[in-house]
């Protein structure tokens, strides 16, 4: 069966839901195979448009619908009034996906013999503000998201380490 097989489970899940008033499991569970061949859509229409437009653009609007998921959701909660829940999920998403990114971006060089050394054969000193910046946003995000009340003071400060780490990362590409 192909994957687009899978858009039955679209009535189905409508049919769980307000035909029968069955468990939130099965609905749950028939939404989510209905959401695969809707992925592999976006997934291949992204594609396409990084194919036609640049790896720059595309992987742009690839991270722009990769998220689309989470932030219908958020729209969907937040309709509800639970603020928190949404905050919660959004700084789960971003500590997720950052450091998701940065063990793969490990793993892979771990693997190779390819050693960054800059634009010069000078020492990579620009790397220090760059790791001051990671941590520290990292610190930020976790005060932050630790006792789910948020102060204008901390505000400042995310706007702080994000404004050190732009400034780190433009002064350390060539």
């Amino acid at each position: 069966m192909r994957v687009t097989g899978l858009l039955l489970f679209i009535p189905i899940s409508l049919i769980l839901a307000y035909g029968f008033h069955s468990a939130p499991l099965w609905v749950f569970a028939a939404a989510g195979l209905a959401i695969i061949p809707i992925a592999d859509w976006i997934r291949r229409a992204t594609n396409q448009l990084a194919g036609r437009t640049g790896p720059a653009i595309g992987g742009l609007v690839n991270v722009t619908f990769g998220s689309i998921a989470e932030l219908t959701l958020a729209l969907f909660v937040l309709s509800r009034g639970h603020t928190t829940v949404v905050r919660a999920q959004i700084t789960g998403s971003l500590i997720g996906t950052s450091l998701l990114g940065l063990g793969l971006a490990i793993v892979a060089g771990a693997g190779t013999d390819v050693s960054f050394h800059g634009a010069s054969d000078e020492p990579d000193i620009l790397q220090s503000p760059e790791l001051i910046a990671i941590v520290g946003m990292v610190f930020v995000v976790n005060s932050i998201a630790a006792d789910g009340e948020t102060t204008w003071f901390e505000g400042v400060l995310l706007v702080a380490v994000y404004v050190l780490l732009g400034i780190a990362f433009y002064f350390a590409t060539p």
